[in-house]
């Protein structure tokens, strides 16, 4: 039973391809990509690539422009991918880095513009 389970997650796996970065295909298009993946009253509509979000899962800071962006082969669907070494976090877990963003609201101590990739952690 366990074969299977590999044998099922490497044929999915092999339908899934990295196309690029958000920076790198910036367009109105993949904005509104970016809209409808967020979750109704999600913080995550960045108005241009230079604006930087946060994860939640890695509380790593990244700008939008380095978002992975992976497309499955069959049905054409988009996944967005957290950009930091070793996180595998998708849209949900992101949040823009603004004042009134919800990390920064939590800590107002932390910098207008952050460091990309630097860990900004929300408890502790």
């Amino acid at each position: 039973m366990g074969r299977t389970s590999s044998n099922n997650r490497k044929k999915r796996d092999a339908t899934v391809l990295l196309v690029g970065t958000l920076g790198e295909q910036w367009t109105e298009e993949w904005a509104a990509c970016l809209d409808k993946r967020s979750e109704p009253d999600s913080p995550v509509k960045p108005a241009s690539p230079d604006e930087f979000c946060w994860c939640l899962d890695c509380e790593r800071v990244f700008p939008v422009r380095d978002i992975k962006v992976y497309a499955e082969r069959e049905m054409g669907e988009l996944f967005l991918q957290c950009p930091a070494e070793g996180c595998t976090s998708g849209i949900a877990d992101f949040h823009l880095w603004s004042p009134n963003g919800w990390i920064r609201s939590a800590h107002p101590e932390y910098p207008k513009v952050p460091t990309a990739y630097k860990t900004y952690p929300l408890y502790g």
